[in-house]
């Protein structure tokens, strides 16, 4: 008997198979993609990384950092002097340089992070020099605008002369603002920092948070009977910018910033709600009151859903406009409250000026340099 070939002559039935096995190609081509795109992260994702991951916002001493707008592609160069950073892109990456000294003028510690764009983890290269980008300077990325800049924020830790008076303000946390002293060269400062400040045009008194046991920005918080107290914890008055305060960041990527700090809650705390409120003193007049720009910059920001009890948390801010072109970026004096209540918008007529009781949190004032 003679087999019968099934195929032979049957060209229907070869087309249909040829049909199907398209259609499942097709089909697969199509959950393949769908599954990258699914599991691909976005640039918040890869700054997210790079700042609680590799950074960490609480921290000592200057650092700064670019990471690139968008992310290298397979064949890109990444090379530095000595070799330390160099790498040649196998998978979609995203790219970061850290400079951990940024104020030295030759070789010294620097870090090249490399973040794939589709699991989310990293490597890290040690290197001495700066890199380069198909053989283009990261510097030169950052000019052209094609890199997000990351600056820290340091308490500056220097003292003015002041007249300490026992007017019996309550205990708590106080913030380092000037307050009847130099803010800026030749200017004085008018941020109600003192209990007994004469400077809130709200009649309050300065920003003060009187419990601290439950909450903090960064990892630590000294009490002090107002901001001139001799006797504060810490172990000099906060006046001028004197108090202990953790390492910032401010993220800006051309005029649009956000700030990235750590927040912790002890273990104690109470089940509560968390707000964040940021002023800076854009204008450099010596005051925190809006005018040509916001100064205040985060109002009322609800970290609740973000933060854990007995936890560490990096907490990232929306965008605001941080320059407008008419005054330089910095310096500038910045003030930031972390509390369990809002700040009244109704009472500040949506011009908070910095002043005001807070009954949990911290708050904390920078005198702001960005720099390289």
């Amino acid at each position: 008997m003679k087999a019968k070939n099934i195929f032979k002559g049957d060209k229907f039935s070869v087309k249909n198979v040829e049909k199907s096995l398209i259609f499942c190609v097709l089909i697969f081509l199509i959950f393949m993609a769908f599954a990258s795109n699914a599991t691909a992260i976005t640039k918040d994702d890869a700054l997210n990384t790079l700042i609680e991951d590799v950074m960490g916002p609480s921290g000592f001493g200057p650092t700064s950092a670019y990471m690139l707008s968008e992310p290298l592609q397979p064949g890109d160069n990444v090379s530095s002097l000595e070799g330390g950073c160099n790498r040649i892109v196998a998978n979609v990456e995203w790219f970061a340089y850290i400079d951990d000294m940024p104020n030295a003028l030759f070789a010294h510690p620097v870090r090249c992070v490399f973040i794939d764009n589709a699991t989310g983890n990293y490597i890290i290269y040690n290197a001495s020099w700066p890199p380069e980008i198909n053989d283009e300077s990261i510097y030169l990325k950052k000019q052209n605008n094609e890199a997000i800049s990351i600056y820290s924020i340091l308490g500056q830790n220097y003292t003015q002369a002041y007249n300490y008076s026992a007017l019996n303000p309550p205990e708590g946390d106080y913030g380092d603002a000037p307050d009847e002293q130099d803010a800026y060269y030749n200017l004085t400062g008018k941020f109600p920092t003192l209990y007994n400040t004469s400077n809130s045009r709200f009649n309050q008194p300065g920003a003060n948070v009187r419990n601290t046991s439950h909450a903090m920005l960064g990892f630590s918080v000294s009490r002090e009977t107002d901001a001139k107290d001799p006797a504060d914890a810490d172990g000099a008055p906060n006046l001028v910018d004197n108090d202990y305060d953790d390492r910032m960041f401010v993220i800006i990527e051309n005029t649009t910033a956000r700030l990235a700090f750590d927040v912790t809650v002890d273990p104690s705390a109470p089940d509560m709600t968390w707000y964040v409120n940021v002023l800076i003193d854009l204008d450099q007049n010596g005051s925190w009151q809006n005018g040509t720009m916001e100064e205040w910059v985060i109002v009322n920001l609800n970290i609740t859903d973000n933060v854990s009890i007995g936890t560490t948390t990096t907490i990232i801010t929306p965008g605001f406009t941080w320059w407008n072109g008419s005054v330089n970026p910095s310096p500038s004096w910045m003030r930031v409250l972390l509390s369990n209540e809002t700040v009244n918008e109704t009472f500040y007529n949506n011009d908070w000026d910095g002043s005001g009781n807070f009954s949990s949190g911290e708050v904390e004032d920078f005198f702001v340099f960005l720099t390289e």
